[in-house]
């Protein structure tokens, strides 16, 4: 497979979990530095990704402009413009589904979050549970990119950012 080199990032929603996208991106960014990844979300969640170099942010407006299917078209849309040729679906809802779906038509590589609710589910189910480690968020989140073709190891370290 040929190395993307610019990758539609898709996280709707739950400001905890997108802020936990960044360090994921960073050092993504980090080990492939010829990357471009244009991150879809809510316009809330803009300051996440400021100043963090090759990172482009588009507006998810799911109230308005993106509300309903032609919303959905209407994002579809906007997003080509990208000329994007990779997408990461770190949300898996039915919004990003149907996004991710059209993109797959227009023949764009793609890798979707993998919940892990199998694993969930036999861990809290009432009889024969089954006690084995379950993978963070953040890793799914790394996974994801290693099927796009970009293995990276997280180092879980945190960076002192300078003020503003």
């Amino acid at each position: 497979m040929s190395q993307p080199t610019k990758i539609l990032v898709l996280r709707f929603s739950a400001m905890g979990d997108v802020a936990m996208t960044v360090p994921v991106l960073r050092e993504l960014l980090a080990n492939y530095a010829n990357l471009t990844l244009v991150v879809v979300s809510r316009k809330a969640f803009e300051p996440f990704f400021a100043g963090i170099p090759n990172i482009e942010f588009h507006a998810f407006e799911p109230k308005t402009k993106h509300k309903g299917l032609l919303g959905i078209l209407r994002l579809f849309k906007e997003l080509r413009s990208y000329k994007a040729t990779a997408l990461a679906d770190l949300h898996l809802n039915l919004r990003s589904n149907v996004l991710s779906r059209l993109f797959w038509f227009t023949g764009i590589s793609m890798a979707s979050l993998d919940k892990g609710r199998a694993e969930k589910r036999a861990l809290t189910r009432k009889e024969n549970k089954e006690f084995v480690p379950l993978k963070s968020n953040v890793q799914r989140y790394a996974d994801v990119f290693a099927t796009l073709g970009f293995p990276f190891t997280l180092k879980n370290t945190l960076t002192k950012q300078p003020e503003v």
